[in-house]
């Protein structure tokens, strides 16, 4: 690590084990972000049904479910527009698709937005976001049962309660929306 924070670490972390459990958590929280790596996402599925398979209070248990609790955290603010107001998460998507486009033009896309934007927002919400949210219910039923009705997990209802029927609505409007809405709300300037 570069010598330049080294005093701001000693003050942060007491010991180097410290230092060196931060640093893992934050890498596993930036790698939650790919979510279209096959491999990583079954690598998070099982380190997530390993931390929570036991109600145990042990140091280990307690740092495997705060690592995959962090990580659900910003797989969920990775997608935090699909559960905003219509408005906000067409202009997300306008601007991401005008990224996109911008890319193909210049040769770093290789394939035209325009030929899968729409069905490929139909399958982040079916197969992405529904998921999501799906385990989270799922996961905070079983174990608020399973660990002697602990209120532990009471977090995971509260987040699936909340957010899901937003993300279920805009993945409605997006369904029955014309095909092209997202494309004539402003024309994508060339480069």
């Amino acid at each position: 690590m570069d010598g330049h924070f080294r005093e701001m670490r000693e003050y942060i972390f007491e010991t180097n084990d410290e230092l060196i459990r931060f640093r893992q958590v934050v890498v596993n929280v930036v790698l939650a972000t790919d979510i279209f790596d096959p491999d990583l996402n079954d690598l998070r599925k099982k380190r997530w049904d390993r931390a929570f398979s036991e109600c145990g209070p042990s140091s280990e248990t307690n740092n495997a479910r705060a690592t995959v609790v962090m990580e659900h955290i910003m797989q969920a603010s990775d997608v935090c527009h699909t559960m905003q107001h219509w408005h906000v998460y067409k202009r997300f998507n306008q601007k991401l698709f005008e990224e996109l486009m911008v890319a193909y033009r210049q040769g770093r896309c290789a394939a035209n937005p325009t030929d899968f934007w729409y069905e490929g927002e139909l399958k982040f919400f079916d197969n992405y976001v529904s998921y999501h949210f799906q385990r989270t219910h799922a996961h905070a039923h079983t174990h608020a049962h399973k660990c002697d009705g602990t209120t532990q997990f009471i977090c995971f209802y509260n987040i699936h309660s909340r957010f899901s029927p937003l993300a279920f609505c805009r993945s409605f409007l997006w369904r029955t929306s014309s095909r092209n809405a997202i494309f004539l709300v402003s024309p994508v300037t060339s480069v």
